[in-house]
């Protein structure tokens, strides 16, 4: 099973119709769309990246599926969450995902760095209710990625959040799923 079902299938043992659910980096909006569907109509998606033409593929996907009312999609860095979600939102996010890398079919010079990554977890975990969870996806293949997986494992066990991971293959440049849970 690929990591990304897996983070999906986590996700839905709490997420639910109504609540609030952000996409941290919504590339090409495949996780956005997901969250989507499940918060349905009365809930609320929160997707952000950095560059226009995430947000693009984003919202031409929602607007294909009819999930477009539901989702709020903000060009901004993930570190810059709280500056774009209502206030009321706060300690009642319900599902966070974050995948680490750059846009897939985009430019690989612009990826995630963990001197925002690192903030942007931060900044998410105190958004999320408690028993909230968020996913993160470290993909270490590319330049700088294994460095950012390392910052992300360091601040989990600083930090003692409950932790779930999965290697996937299990070599050495292969991506890791962290799946954190809020108490």
């Amino acid at each position: 099973m690929r990591l990304v079902q897996k983070a999906h299938e986590f996700i839905t043992t709490v997420l639910k119709e109504s609540a609030s659910a952000i996409d941290m980096t919504c590339g090409n909006g495949m996780d956005s769309l997901f969250l989507a569907r499940i918060v349905g109509e009365r809930g609320n998606v929160y997707a952000f990246d950095i560059q226009e033409e995430a947000i693009s593929r984003t919202k031409e996907l929602l607007q294909e599926n009819n999930c477009a009312s539901q989702a709020n999609l903000f060009k901004a860095c993930h570190s810059q969450i709280e500056l774009y979600l209502p206030q009321e939102i706060k300690g009642h996010v319900n599902s966070i995902t974050m995948n680490l890398g750059y846009l897939p079919k985009g430019n690989h010079d612009i990826s995630t760095r963990s001197k925002t990554t690192i903030p942007a977890m931060l900044t998410a975990y105190d958004w999320m209710q408690s028993g909230g969870v968020m996913t993160v996806i470290a993909y270490r293949g590319h330049k700088g990625g294994k460095e950012e997986a390392e910052e992300v494992r360091k601040l989990i066990n600083e930090k003692k959040w409950k932790l779930s991971l999965d290697q996937g293959r299990k070599k050495a440049d292969s991506p890791l799923l962290y799946m954190i849970s809020k108490l």
